[in-house]
This record gives C-alpha cells, sequence and structure tokens, in this order.
C-alpha cells in the first residue's frame, strides 16, 4: 500500500513546472515575432533581411525545444487532471499549428498564382486571329502589336526591396502599379533614396510624368501588379515625408 503513496508536494511540483515551462514558451514564441519586426535588417539587395528570418527561425526552434520537453515531461502525468495533461501538450500544438499556418499560406498563395497564370494564357489564346488571306495583306507594323498611347500620369510612388509602387491621383484610376524606369528617369528616381530606420532604404515621392501603361499582365515581384506603367519622361518629382504619403494614399482609396 505504501509504494501507492505519492510523495507529498510531488503534484505541485509537476504542476509549477508545466506552468513555467508554458510561460517560458510563450515568452520565447512570441519574441520570434517581435525580435523580427525590431532587427535592424542587414545585407543588400535580394539577401537583405534574411538576419530577421535566421533569428525568428533560431527563437522558434528554442521554442520547440521547450514544447518537446514538456510533451515528454506530461507523458505518464496528471492521469486524474486531464487539463494539466492538456496544458502540458498545448505549446507542442501551438508550434504544429505555426507550421500547417505557413504551409498553407504557401499552398494558397502558390494556387492564386496559378489562376493568374492560367487566366492570362487564357486570354492570350482567346485574343482573334486574322484569317490567312487576311494575315498576307497585312504589313509587318501591323503584325506587331499596338503599342500603348503616351499619357500624362500623376501620384505618389514608392520603391523599396523587391516593390516599386504607384498610386495614381487621377480619379477613376486605381493603383498600385508597377513603375518601371530606365536611364535618367531611374536615376532622377533614386536620388531621392533615403534611408527609413528598420524599413530599409526607399524612395518616397510625389510623381508627374508621361509614360505608357500595360493592363492585363503580371508585373512586378511575384506578379503582384495587374497593371503597368513605364515612364517616358519625369516632368516633376518631390520628396514627401511618410506622414505626407499616408494622407495622399488615404485620399485616394
Amino acid at each position: 500500500m505504501e509504494g501507492n503513496q505519492s510523495v507529498p508536494g510531488s503534484g505541485s511540483r509537476e504542476r509549477r513546472f508545466v506552468t513555467t515551462g508554458v510561460v517560458g514558451w510563450l515568452v520565447v514564441f512570441a519574441w520570434s515575432f517581435i525580435s523580427t519586426a525590431v532587427i535592424e535588417p542587414t545585407g543588400d539587395g535580394f539577401t537583405r533581411g534574411l538576419n530577421r528570418l535566421e533569428g525568428f527561425f533560431l527563437w522558434q526552434m528554442g521554442a520547440l525545444v521547450v514544447a518537446l520537453v514538456l510533451m515528454v515531461y506530461g507523458i505518464g502525468r496528471f492521469k486524474q487532471q486531464r487539463g494539466w495533461r492538456w496544458l502540458s501538450r498545448l505549446p507542442l500544438i501551438g508550434e504544429l499549428g505555426l507550421v500547417l499556418f505557413v504551409i498553407g499560406t504557401f499552398v494558397v498563395f502558390s494556387q492564386k498564382q496559378r489562376q493568374h497564370e492560367a487566366a492570362y494564357q487564357a486570354g492570350m489564346q482567346n485574343k482573334p486571329v486574322a484569317a490567312p488571306s487576311e494575315a498576307s495583306s497585312l504589313s509587318t507594323e501591323a503584325d506587331s502589336p499596338a503599342e500603348p498611347p503616351i499619357e500624362l500620369f500623376r501620384g505618389v510612388y514608392r520603391s523599396g526591396f523587391e516593390s516599386s509602387e504607384f498610386h495614381p491621383l487621377e480619379p477613376g484610376l486605381k493603383g498600385p502599379w508597377w513603375l518601371e524606369a530606365d536611364g535618367s528617369n531611374w536615376e532622377a528616381l533614386q536620388s531621392h533614396m533615403t534611408e527609413r530606420p528598420g524599413r530599409g532604404s526607399s524612395v518616397t515621392v510625389i510623381l508627374s510624368f508621361t509614360g505608357r501603361k500595360d493592363t492585363g499582365g503580371e508585373y512586378g515581384h511575384l506578379g503582384a501588379f495587374d497593371t503597368r506603367v513605364v515612364v517616358e519622361s519625369i516632368t516633376a518629382i518631390r520628396p514627401i515625408s511618410e506622414a505626407e504619403y499616408e494622407l495622399v494614399l488615404e485620399s485616394v482609396r
């Protein structure tokens, strides 16, 4: 009979261990996200900001170790205390939930990309094709796709790491559009490059220019834009503050 008696205070020690472990896991789990936001990004180009991801995964590895320890500790304990038994498993459930969320986000994004590509290909295939007799009478210039007309645009523009967003201010035009420029136009934009602490370098300006607008395709980083505007000539450019940029965006949304 004595062998069945529990050690006095052992239950409270086990509960304290689980409580401390869960609180520790929550701290490490939360800090993995907070540190990603507060750590200054390093590197240039495509590698800029990878130090944030490295820190995130390191802290998540620590959180996973704590979760596994708690799960193993709870095995065989708290047989009459279902709540405490599940509490010891909660951190591991949280880690698995994060993994499923990341996988789900990747799957949804991939499906959207495939849908956009399929819609674009279907649109290209459904374009009318001239009959052979008609095609033979067309000139070389007519065979090539018509170039969009040059128009005057005015709006706010921001570019940074893998981003180039233009929000037109004309009524009836909705952004953002992917903006492209080269030569002296590109140099004019880059002359207004500034460093935003914690958010990398960027250009934030109010811009007027003549250019050509394309629609119906997939433009920008990972095809995130359905409209592109190509700058022909910049007529006016002025850097603006973050607060002014947000105010202008609110006025066109």
